[in-house]
């Protein structure tokens, strides 16, 4: 698996002190319909070793740190991920990561 980030996230990682990203399924059970969304944030050391010694993840090296994915996501051969910024909020974009596909 090939993974990039753009280098606006990796100046922005470094900056702050980030040294992953996480990639987990987060599901709203509703009366009507279960739904499914892929939820993304960044991880301090603290928090990436708390990750590590749960053993349930899937960890990729990244140009930053490393990249945790949670099991069952599907992840294709090549994964890039930016920095998006909205209002002075930082967000993840990615592509090549899904919670589930058809």
């Amino acid at each position: 698996m090939n993974v990039t980030y753009d280098q606006r996230l990796q100046d922005y990682m470094r900056a702050k002190g980030y040294c992953a990203v996480v990639f987990q399924e987060v599901s709203a059970i509703g009366c009507c319909a279960d739904s499914s969304e892929l939820y993304s944030r960044f991880a301090k050391a603290s928090e990436a070793d708390k990750l590590r010694a749960q053993g349930t993840w899937r960890i990729v090296e990244a140009p930053v740190g490393e990249l945790f994915l949670a099991r069952g996501l599907e992840v294709d051969d090549e994964v890039s991920l930016c920095l998006k910024s909205f209002l002075g909020l930082k967000d993840i974009s990615y592509k090549g990561i899904a919670a589930w596909k058809l």
